[in-house]
Protein backbone atom coordinates (compact mmCIF):
# COMPACT_ATOMS: atom_id res chain seq x y z
CA UNK A 1 0.00 0.00 0.00
CA UNK A 2 1.72 3.34 -1.15
CA UNK A 3 0.37 6.65 -0.29
CA UNK A 4 -0.03 9.27 -2.71
CA UNK A 5 2.47 11.56 -3.90
CA UNK A 6 2.51 14.90 -2.24
CA UNK A 7 3.86 17.92 -4.48
CA UNK A 8 4.90 20.05 -1.73
CA UNK A 9 7.62 21.97 -2.88
CA UNK A 10 6.71 21.47 -6.40
CA UNK A 11 3.12 23.62 -5.77
CA UNK A 12 3.43 27.37 -6.00
CA UNK A 13 2.05 29.42 -3.45
CA UNK A 14 -0.69 30.55 -5.77
CA UNK A 15 -1.98 27.18 -6.15
CA UNK A 16 -2.35 26.96 -2.34
CA UNK A 17 -4.03 30.71 -1.81
CA UNK A 18 -7.69 30.64 -2.02
CA UNK A 19 -8.27 34.14 -3.96
CA UNK A 20 -11.52 34.11 -1.96
CA UNK A 21 -10.26 34.18 1.27
CA UNK A 22 -9.75 37.43 3.50
CA UNK A 23 -6.02 38.63 4.12
CA UNK A 24 -4.39 37.56 7.55
CA UNK A 25 -3.76 41.48 8.82
CA UNK A 26 -5.14 44.21 7.34
CA UNK A 27 -3.28 46.72 5.60
CA UNK A 28 -1.89 49.56 7.58
CA UNK A 29 -3.37 53.21 6.90
CA UNK A 30 -2.03 56.26 5.05
CA UNK A 31 0.82 57.91 6.78
CA UNK A 32 -0.51 60.28 9.43
CA UNK A 33 1.50 62.08 12.34
CA UNK A 34 1.06 60.52 15.25
CA UNK A 35 0.08 63.75 17.03
CA UNK A 36 -2.78 64.17 14.72
CA UNK A 37 -4.10 60.35 15.28
CA UNK A 38 -4.09 61.24 19.59
CA UNK A 39 -5.26 64.70 19.32
CA UNK A 40 -7.86 65.39 21.73
CA UNK A 41 -10.25 67.74 22.51
CA UNK A 42 -11.61 68.71 26.37
CA UNK A 43 -15.26 69.09 26.14
CA UNK A 44 -17.54 71.26 28.51
CA UNK A 45 -19.67 69.17 30.77
CA UNK A 46 -17.00 68.15 33.24
CA UNK A 47 -18.71 66.62 36.65
CA UNK A 48 -19.22 64.47 39.14
CA UNK A 49 -20.38 60.90 39.73
CA UNK A 50 -21.94 60.11 43.19
CA UNK A 51 -20.99 56.54 43.88
CA UNK A 52 -23.79 55.94 46.50
CA UNK A 53 -24.65 52.31 46.24
CA UNK A 54 -23.47 51.36 43.29
CA UNK A 55 -19.76 51.09 43.80
CA UNK A 56 -18.11 50.99 47.44
CA UNK A 57 -20.91 52.73 49.24
CA UNK A 58 -19.00 54.76 51.23
CA UNK A 59 -20.73 58.07 49.51
CA UNK A 60 -17.53 59.45 47.73
CA UNK A 61 -18.06 61.32 44.91
CA UNK A 62 -15.77 60.88 42.01
CA UNK A 63 -14.60 63.97 39.56
CA UNK A 64 -14.22 63.28 35.71
CA UNK A 65 -13.21 65.18 32.66
CA UNK A 66 -14.62 64.36 29.26
CA UNK A 67 -12.68 64.69 26.24
CA UNK A 68 -13.48 63.53 21.98
CA UNK A 69 -11.37 62.23 19.91
CA UNK A 70 -10.25 64.93 16.54
CA UNK A 71 -9.55 62.27 14.18
CA UNK A 72 -11.49 58.99 13.79
CA UNK A 73 -9.75 55.33 15.61
CA UNK A 74 -7.83 53.44 12.51
CA UNK A 75 -9.92 50.73 11.34
CA UNK A 76 -9.69 48.04 8.87
CA UNK A 77 -11.83 47.80 6.13
CA UNK A 78 -13.19 44.35 6.80
CA UNK A 79 -13.81 44.89 10.94
CA UNK A 80 -16.65 46.67 11.59
CA UNK A 81 -15.14 48.23 15.39
CA UNK A 82 -12.27 50.55 15.97
CA UNK A 83 -8.92 48.55 16.60
CA UNK A 84 -8.19 48.67 20.17
CA UNK A 85 -4.43 49.89 20.11
CA UNK A 86 -5.60 53.37 18.90
CA UNK A 87 -7.97 53.39 21.83
CA UNK A 88 -5.84 52.28 24.55
CA UNK A 89 -3.00 54.72 24.01
CA UNK A 90 -5.75 57.31 23.03
CA UNK A 91 -7.15 56.88 26.75
CA UNK A 92 -4.01 56.90 28.52
CA UNK A 93 -3.16 60.58 26.44
CA UNK A 94 -6.58 61.22 27.49
CA UNK A 95 -5.70 60.47 31.18
CA UNK A 96 -2.42 62.36 30.99
CA UNK A 97 -4.27 65.52 30.48
CA UNK A 98 -6.11 65.02 33.93
CA UNK A 99 -2.81 65.20 35.88
CA UNK A 100 0.07 67.54 36.92
CA UNK A 101 2.94 67.83 34.22
CA UNK A 102 5.17 66.26 36.10
CA UNK A 103 3.25 62.84 36.86
CA UNK A 104 4.66 59.95 34.67
CA UNK A 105 2.93 56.99 32.94
CA UNK A 106 4.35 53.62 33.61
CA UNK A 107 3.92 49.88 34.20
CA UNK A 108 4.23 49.78 37.85
CA UNK A 109 1.74 50.24 40.44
Amino acid sequence: MSSPSIKGSEQGTRDRIDDDEPPTAPCAPPACPFIKLMALERLDGNGCYDCNGSCSGNGEKFQFERFRALMAPYRPDDFKVAYGGHVYAQSAYAASKTVRKDFVLHVRS
